[in-house]
């Protein structure tokens, strides 16, 4: 079954809008081919289409089709039962556009360090390739001792020149291996350990899985889900094995008669065995907590999902504004290293004379 879920928002955005103006799905499917101009996109509505015509709901056409997981389908299936599919489609929209909006940020955030070190990185080829070589027989014609700066050039280009095309593969390498690890569930446990216990990237990694989990998890239960059912949803949405894992047992826990919060503090155990790290934030399992008490733990899952992302965006805006004035000093005395590394011996040449 070919996945569609790329574009699954252009598509609920149309439907949302049709259903709220009162037309029924055939139609408005019927508009939304009208409206495609690429072949693929002609042929994918009139798949679903027929299977809205076969009489299968349009959730089960949706999830036929690809277009939806298990997470979106649960809200959409009770969406048409209790007749709030466009409210639950517009929430699972907004999330959705918040963290594509998250990522494009971090992505913009980054790319100006990135062309940075790009560029001083070829700056420092060239140097090593065309004109270190010019100044190397120079260096050699003295006949004199060199400056340590000088030395450690030297050292840096005969490294160069005997293993430096072994580097060119190792970035491709390095992120073949790693994307290719992320897709294997068994490595994927492992790598995701290793971020776990990273001391940075740890906490933003459990934000991120936070805001993730408390997102749908609120979503689900408002749509009428129970607990159990609920939580065997939202842990594998978050791609997170060791989330998942924790999720289901949660939803053992309640099965027994466990409060969440008591099952969210029994999983923040066993994380800290397993992963050296609390699974949940002890501030979450206070919010938990005191929504159980006071009977709105959707609405407080969802405002902590809230808060999650947006100290989550906060912090990679941090970072990047630190790290460009980080790179510029790196830079400048690596810029500084080279002139005086090149330029000393020249210097003290009348010395030498």
């Amino acid at each position: 079954m070919p996945k569609r879920e790329k574009d699954t928002p252009e598509l609920l955005r149309h439907l949302v809008r049709m259903q709220e103006a009162g037309l029924p799905w055939l139609q408005s499917l019927q508009m939304w081919r009208d409206a495609c101009r690429r072949p693929r996109q002609v042929q994918d509505a009139e798949h679903l289409m027929a299977a809205v015509r076969t009489g299968q709901s349009l959730t089960e056409a949706l999830g036929q089709g690809g277009w939806m997981g298990e997470p979106l389908q649960a809200l959409s299936r009770a969406g048409e039962a209790s007749g709030t599919w466009a409210s639950q489609m517009n929430q699972w929209l907004m999330r959705h556009e918040q963290q594509v909006r998250r990522w494009r940020q971090v992505r913009s955030a980054l790319a100006y360090p990135l062309l940075v070190l790009l560029l001083a990185g070829a700056v420092l080829v060239g140097v090593l390739n065309w004109v270190l070589p010019v100044f190397e027989s120079l260096y050699r014609s003295l006949n004199a001792e060199l400056p340590w700066a000088t030395r450690a050039l030297l050292a840096l280009n005969a490294a160069w020149t005997e293993a430096g095309w072994l580097l060119w593969p190792v970035p491709f390498l390095w992120g073949t291996a790693w994307v290719a690890g992320w897709r294997h569930p068994a490595w994927r446990t492992r790598l995701e350990r290793w971020l776990w216990r990273s001391p940075w990237l740890g906490l933003w990694w459990q934000m991120h899985l936070e805001a993730l989990w408390c997102g749908l998890l609120s979503q689900l239960l408002q749509a009428g889900l129970d607990w159990r059912a609920a939580l065997a949803l939202a842990g594998p949405a978050t791609a997170s094995p060791w989330m998942a894992a924790a999720s289901a047992q949660m939803g053992r826990d309640l099965g027994l008669g466990h409060a969440l919060a008591t099952a969210m503090a029994a999983g923040n155990r066993r994380g800290r065995v397993r992963l050296g790290r609390d699974l949940f934030s002890p501030t979450l399992v206070q919010w938990v907590h005191a929504g159980e008490a006071a009977g709105t733990l959707p609405s407080m899952l969802s405002q902590w999902s809230q808060l999650q992302s947006e100290a989550m965006t906060q912090q990679w805006q941090l970072a990047t504004r630190l790290l460009e004035p980080l790179l510029m000093g790196v830079l400048g005395l690596g810029m500084g290293w080279l002139v005086l590394a090149l330029y000393l011996p020249v210097m003290q040449m009348g010395q030498w004379l």
